[in-house]
């Protein structure tokens, strides 16, 4: 198969999804750019057992002093304490989120200089 074949055929599936405002995310948008230019940004995550097995990851591309913070949708995991104090703020920032079907798990958590 060709590599542009192959691109053809990726296209959708591993989309980029931009968000500069709160926003309920769908187990489609599992690589997100965040923007904070125009305010703080809420994540509701998409259902814990939908998501079972699936990695979410988020950059800030654009900070404009204020928060991304995350949340669960429908308080559905047995544990979600982690995701409960995360926050990040500064462009560079970045997170990887992980369901295993029961709870969110923080994979990475990297903050820029």
């Amino acid at each position: 198969m060709s590599l542009d074949r192959l691109s053809d055929e990726l296209k959708g599936k591993l989309a980029i999804k931009a968000i500069t405002a709160s926003v309920e995310i769908t187990v489609r948008d599992r690589v997100c750019t965040v923007s904070t230019a125009l305010g703080a940004v809420v994540v509701t995550m998409p259902s814990i057992s939908e998501s079972a097995g699936m990695f979410f990851s988020f950059t800030i591309i654009v900070a404009g002093g204020l928060n991304l913070t995350f949340i669960d949708n429908n308080n559905d995991s047995h544990s979600s304490t982690e995701m409960q104090a995360l926050t990040i703020e500064d462009a560079g920032d970045a997170v990887v989120l992980y369901s295993d079907g029961f709870n969110w798990h923080v994979i990475a958590n990297y903050e820029a200089d």
